[in-house]
């Protein structure tokens, strides 16, 4: 489930980032809903704030994980 949160994190951040930066520099590659991809920009860290403390094992990382 770790490497499935770093993992899907980093595709989020990815993803999500290069639909913003294009769309502020004016190149866009399709029709996006800015919330949206606003949202799962912040999500992204998230993910991989999460993957990080299940690794940890920290007390709050099992509810955040299924509230992810």
């Amino acid at each position: 489930m770790i490497l499935i949160l770093l993992v899907l994190g980093a595709v989020t951040v990815k993803a999500g980032g290069t639909a913003l930066f294009e769309k502020a520099a004016g190149t866009e590659t399709g029709a996006y809903w800015f919330p949206v991809i606003a949202l799962n920009t912040v999500t992204g860290p998230l993910y991989i704030a999460v993957a990080v403390a299940l690794f940890l094992r920290s007390r709050w990382a099992v509810p955040a994980a299924w509230a992810l």
